[in-house]
């Protein structure tokens, strides 16, 4: 896959094996692929050898990609309405989208398109007001979500005082967008786990966007547990 062999291998197995036989189309072109490389490599020849580990590194990524893939992502019908709702959701025909969304999940039950139908309603509730209901929403697919909407979980995490959550997708949050709002959030979310290393070097990385009254920061409750602690203090007196 993309290429004519891996579509004709696809029809049959996934006729015989329906989505799982899609996937395992994916796995067998990116091992293929890798092998047609190798050998090229081996024989110096280094384009088509590229290339071809081109293609095995791109069916890889589909193949983890496909991981929560299910059978109602490979109808074009589920596929046709996502589109519809994102279409009336940037027209800002919200009610409407909405509306739109909770049929896709309840016809879907599962899969990318149910997770990305999850996503948006989720939005939808947090514009409301709804910050809980958009939380629970997104907790209930999170192994299925994009690193955008992790991110957005991790906000709303924050929100209704999951700390540990905040913690394991701090990394993954500020690599995606470095900013002060996330680099702040992880220090609070540490510090409120009395863990003061992690707090202090989050809180030192806020500090460098600037415009920030560190003495006020750390008066927040947020803080209490770790204030005192000399291994948090540790890495503002080096300043």
């Amino acid at each position: 896959m993309p290429l004519d062999g891996g579509q004709l291998l696809r029809i049959p197995l996934e006729a015989a094996f329906g989505i799982k036989g899609f996937k395992l189309t994916l796995l067998i072109g990116a091992l293929v692929a890798l092998a047609i490389s190798l050998v090229f490599f081996v024989l110096r020849g280094f384009l088509v050898g590229a290339i071809f580990f081109l293609f095995a590194f791109q069916s890889f990524l589909a193949w983890k990609k496909a991981k929560f893939l299910s059978s109602p992502d490979r109808k074009e019908e589920n596929t046709g309405k996502l589109q519809e709702a994102e279409k009336l959701l940037q027209e800002g025909k919200m009610k409407e989208a909405q509306d739109l969304f909770l049929q896709i999940r309840k016809t879907t039950k599962r899969g990318i398109i149910f997770a990305a139908a999850t996503h948006y309603l989720s939005q939808i509730d947090f514009k409301e007001g709804k910050t809980h209901e958009a939380y629970e929403l997104l907790l209930s697919v999170k192994d299925q979500l994009t690193e955008d909407a992790l991110c957005f979980l991790q906000k709303l995490a924050f929100e209704e005082a999951n700390y540990a959550l905040v913690v394991d997708l701090s990394s993954q949050c500020y690599q995606r967008y470095p900013s002060q709002e996330i680099a702040l959030r992880n220090a609070k979310a540490f510090a409120s786990l009395k863990q003061p290393q992690p707090a202090g070097g989050w809180l030192r990385s806020a500090i460098q966007f600037g415009q920030l009254d560190l003495a006020k920061v750390i008066e927040e409750d947020f803080f209490d547990p770790v204030r005192n602690d000399p291994e948090f203090q540790e890495f503002f007196e080096k300043d």
